[in-house]
């Protein structure tokens, strides 16, 4: 069931190139985004409402038992950022998981300016340097049931579609930029000021 977000932060964004999970090298290679959104966001209902449909069509009257069970168990794509607290922009968060096959084909990935040619958001491009984790973005994700036929057992998770940039945020794992405050200045020389 397709899922669109509007002005979240995106953290640990592999939408370029697809990579294999880092502690699991059999892993197949795949793009990935998580989304980054306040538990307070009206948007929260939205997605816990989509997710509950999905568990509902899939597992029917099941559906509510099964949910707790894979709330619990932490194998729904809406987590606790504080379960991942040592991430820049975690805590006290919520975050959507989402990954996409690389045999799926690359997301899309847009500007939210118009291409004048085109009349359609501007693509992007990762020479671009316009998207980066810690930016705010509207992104879409099809939610889906995953049961046990698949071989990795129940799950509810967000396949990526795409992602759109919608404002500059603070870089998550960037140093600070110095401020003047952190050097010593002195008078320029007479001569120099002309």
């Amino acid at each position: 069931m397709k899922l669109a977000l509007k002005n979240v932060r995106l953290s640990f964004p592999k939408l370029f190139t697809a990579e294999s999970m880092p502690n699991d090298p059999d892993s197949k290679p795949a793009f990935s985004a998580n989304f980054l959104i306040d538990p307070k966001d009206e948007q929260v209902k939205l997605i816990n409402m989509t997710i509950e449909q999905v568990a509902r069509e899939e597992w029917g009257d099941e559906a509510p038992g099964k949910l707790k069970a894979l709330r619990a168990a932490d194998k729904v794509c809406l987590h606790d950022g504080d379960n991942k607290a040592e991430y820049d922009g975690y805590p006290g968060m919520l975050y959507i998981s989402s990954r996409r096959r690389e045999s799926q084909g690359r997301p899309g990935v847009f500007h939210r300016y118009i291409d004048q040619g085109t009349g359609k958001p501007q693509v992007l491009t990762e020479k671009d340097g316009i998207i980066y984790g810690g930016c705010f973005v509207n992104c879409s994700v099809d939610v889906y049931a995953q049961t046990k036929a698949s071989g990795f057992g129940e799950r509810i998770i967000a396949t990526l579609r795409g992602v759109q940039f919608y404002k500059d945020g603070d870089a998550f794992g960037a140093a600070p930029a110095s401020t003047a405050d952190e050097y010593e200045g002195e008078e320029p020389e007479e001569a120099s000021i002309a």
